[in-house]
């Protein structure tokens, strides 16, 4: 149980769950069949005609060096020579091939901190525009500014 600031008691559980509930209220219908789809496929040996998500590695470089992280690893034992961005209108024409045949879903990271990456804001503006339902990337956070999570 939890006390919350006006006295009531609640459930976390319930609460997550109603959170969890109202927030899945703002998803359109396109969101949630592409969940079913992310689902399903996997479960049902489903292969799409089109990849249903595209991980991008937008840049191999990153402002830290933790001592868990496979990049870091590779770095120490010589295996990642060359540091760089993905070029903006690469990633542009990827995201429109991808948009023209059904592409739900892009994570703009893999091994680098996107962050980093100069035009990162617009990737992301332009996967929205081009109808990609869901966008998305990891981050250690350092650099993230209330410009860009605001954007």
């Amino acid at each position: 149980m939890l006390k919350t600031k006006n006295g009531v008691i609640a459930n976390r559980g319930l609460n997550n769950y109603i959170c969890k509930k109202q927030w899945q209220n703002f998803r359109s219908e396109d969101y949630h069949e592409y969940r079913k789809k992310w689902h399903s496929c996997p479960e049902y040996h489903q292969v799409l005609a089109f990849p249903l998500h595209l991980d991008l590695d937008t840049t191999n470089s990153c402002n830290l060096k933790c001592k868990m992280c496979a990049r870091t690893i590779m770095i120490d034992k010589g295996n990642m020579h060359d540091i760089g961005f993905m070029d903006l209108d690469f990633v542009k024409n990827l995201i429109d091939q991808g948009a023209e045949n059904g592409l739900a879903s892009i994570k703009f990271s893999f091994q680098g901190e996107p962050l980093l990456h100069p035009d990162i804001v617009e990737m992301i503006a332009y996967a929205k525009e081009k109808g990609i339902i869901d966008t998305m990337f990891n981050t250690n956070g350092m650099l993230l500014t209330e410009e860009k999570a605001y954007h």
